[in-house]
């Protein structure tokens, strides 16, 4: 029987937009195996159900993180020869890339290619040989159209947004009550750049505003450090959630904190360039975000009111978002949420019937699918 494997670069927490595929594969009763990289513990592969799970303890050291990712390559390619998929979904640009000899000499337009950020796309080999496994892919998702400021445009490109969760009812009643303290709330893998970190420390103790940090904290945040030794009071940290639990998590938000960046000009590809789920959020759960300026997240905040752009390392930044509340017009806000979550979701759509397409015509099975909109 025909049984496709799905190749994942992360554990499931951080990888969540492969429940997007495995919907599609289960609605029509396709045969898969997922592989997850354990990089918290080395030891022999775990096998549970069509979950294969690699462990090798991965290091935080640029240097040695390269010899991790050979030996990780090695012990992928031993079990993908061992199993002999069918077909091959590669979820993220690194894993592909250092597959590319094998996938291109044995699965040419026989797997789907998912590139979720920027790697090292400006390193002219590098963007050659993506571009390469592009070409010969099935088709290749990307998650944000910023992405084309490094990545050439082909045919075999179409959009699979980064949203993780769909209401399409989702009320809200009121916006910034007079005299109550405003939540701004970071939702998601926990990490504290340049920018954020300044934010904080120019904000710190404001009378006005409260910070929250919701998620699974990455080993190299430093965010109780840089709260400890700069007295932050003003803050509020909890651990990591499901999707279930965002409707409960941002009845308490008044704006999203999508700050990240490590520069306040010339941001690095890696940060100005991606669409994070919490911009699906803020439209889902009418929560207005917050951004770094001189990112694509920037502009498509700005272009349907969804929100402001502000530089975190700014002294005076609080007076940005002094400005934003004061000057806050709901219906515009509401109205570019829903104009936003519409166009979303019509290209999801589109992504979804594209992968329905592909792996049915793999398997000979009838097609069943059910749209968002």
């Amino acid at each position: 029987m025909m049984r496709i494997g799905i190749v994942c670069f992360w554990d499931r927490p951080a990888t969540p937009y492969l429940a997007k595929y495995e919907r599609i594969l289960q609605e029509n009763n396709i045969q898969y195996d997922v592989i997850f990289w354990d990089r918290s513990r080395s030891g022999v592969p775990v096998y549970q159900g069509n979950k294969i799970t690699l462990k090798l303890k991965a290091s935080t050291n640029r240097v040695s993180k390269l010899f991790d990712f050979a030996k990780w390559q090695r012990m992928l390619l031993r079990l993908l020869k061992q199993k002999k998929y069918d077909y091959i979904i590669m979820l993220s640009t690194i894993p592909a890339v250092l597959l590319s000899n094998y996938l291109l000499k044995y699965y040419r337009n026989k797997y789907i290619f998912d590139i979720r950020d920027y790697s090292l796309e400006l390193i002219p080999s590098f963007k050659n040989r993506v571009m390469k496994l592009v070409e010969y892919s099935k088709f290749t998702t990307i998650s944000s159209k910023g992405f084309f400021v490094w990545l050439d445009r082909s045919p075999k490109i179409i959009i699979n947004h980064n949203i993780t969760y769909i209401d399409l009812h989702y009320q809200r009643d009121s916006f910034f009550k007079a005299g109550k303290k405003v939540n701004i709330t970071f939702v998601g893998n926990v990490r504290l750049d340049g920018q954020t970190s300044a934010m904080l420390v120019n904000m710190s103790n404001h009378p006005r505003y409260n910070f929250g940090f919701v998620g699974r904290m990455l080993n190299e945040c430093d965010l109780v450090d840089v709260c400890e030794k700069n007295s932050i009071k003003n803050i509020h940290i909890q651990g990591a959630f499901t999707e279930d639990d965002k409707p409960d998590i941002y009845s308490q938000v008044d704006i999203i904190n999508a700050v990240y960046a490590n520069s306040s000009e010339n941001i690095r590809l890696a940060d100005s360039t991606p669409l994070p789920n919490r911009v699906y959020d803020a439209a889902i759960f009418k929560r207005p975000i917050v951004a770094s300026r001189n990112t694509y997240l920037a502009e498509v905040i700005a272009e349907y009111h969804l929100g402001f752009a502000v530089n975190g390392y700014a002294t005076n930044v609080s007076d940005d978002f002094d400005n934003y509340i004061n000057e806050f017009d709901e219906k515009k806000f509401v109205k570019g949420c829903q104009k936003y979550l519409t166009e979303v979701l019509l290209e999801e759509n589109k992504f979804r019937e594209h992968l329905k397409t592909t792996v049915c015509r793999w398997s000979g099975t009838e097609e069943k699918i059910n749209d968002f909109v």
